[in-house]
């Protein structure tokens, strides 16, 4: 069974109509792969003396925003998929937002 983005991915343009399973409010922070890769490419060659960096937005997204944001690209508008809410899962995940002060600053 494929898990995860790609999954649900998947569900949408097949048609099918996606399970949200979970907190629908837990939120992460969801780094898109080329803003990391500049990332590094800057940190490379940034005039510094070396130091830690959290990759990241700093902008927290709910697992509702996420799945909203994949059904709005990847369904037509006149065939808009629908969100099924399921039971909840027994976590107590809550959700995590990198800080990024650091990297922002240098």
């Amino acid at each position: 069974m494929l898990v995860g983005n790609r999954y649900l991915i998947d569900c949408v343009t097949r048609g099918e109509n996606i399970e949200l399973w979970g907190d629908p409010y837990a939120f992460k922070n969801i780094l898109y792969i080329k803003d990391l890769c500049q990332m590094m490419y800057l940190v490379l060659f940034a005039d510094i003396d070396g130091g830690t960096y959290n990759a990241g937005t700093g902008i927290k997204t709910t697992l509702l925003q996420q799945i909203e944001g994949i059904i709005d690209v990847f369904t037509p508008t006149d065939q808009r998929r629908k969100i099924v809410k399921e039971v909840a899962s027994s976590t107590s995940f809550t959700g995590f937002v990198m800080d990024i002060d650091n990297a922002r600053e240098d």
